[in-house]
């Protein structure tokens, strides 16, 4: 049987990952590592006969081993980058051009259809501050009403009915401790 850093080297998805879909989730190993096994399966081939996809860099023909090998990225991110994002070949090899990995991912409509960016990139985008797409998620808002500029005020009037709500609680909450900590320390007094 396989270590759970074997299986990390072979599929390339993280230790923790792995770890946490077996024992957090409760998958079998081979669960755990099934859909990016198929994924990291796919960037290599097994025999000869099996033709591979080529890309094109700098008036060179390359696999993707070889591409990821010459500007030194990984063959899981590169393989993401060009196949899941759908970037350019130029884009995914930009060193300049890299994606937290918790970077919060949106999809957002825009005239052309659906766009997908990094919450980072819409802000700049969209001129929206950071912090203001960030809270709106917490909130429990889609992707599009995050990124809208005019905000639905009946949400935001709920929003601000539930913080009010829950200060007053606290605010009663404290104040029924206070009253239990006074009568303790009279009570304390008396003997």
């Amino acid at each position: 049987m396989l270590t759970i850093r074997e299986l990390s080297e072979s599929t390339g998805l993280t230790i923790s990952t792995i770890r946490y879909r077996i024992k957090v989730v409760g998958l079998s190993p081979a669960e755990a590592i099934k859909d990016a096994q198929v994924a990291f399966l796919s960037l290599l081939s097994p025999s000869d006969q099996e033709p591979v996809e080529t890309f094109s860099h700098q008036g060179e023909d390359l696999t993707l081993a070889e591409l990821a090998k010459k500007v030194g990225i990984s063959k899981p991110t590169l393989y993401q980058r060009i196949k899941v994002l759908g970037w350019t070949i130029e884009e995914a090899t930009d060193p300049k051009r890299r994606i937290k990995p918790n970077a919060h991912m949106m999809t957002g409509d825009t005239l052309q259809g659906p766009v997908t960016k990094s919450m980072k990139e819409w802000s700049e985008d969209l001129g929206i501050p950071l912090s203001t797409i960030s809270r709106r998620l917490g909130l429990g808002w889609t992707d599009n009403e995050a990124l809208e500029f005019e905000v639905n005020t009946e949400r935001v009037r709920a929003a601000s009915v539930k913080a009010s709500e829950a200060s007053r609680i606290a605010r009663r909450t404290r104040k029924e401790m206070e009253a239990k900590m006074k009568a303790k320390r009279k009570a304390k007094k008396k003997w």
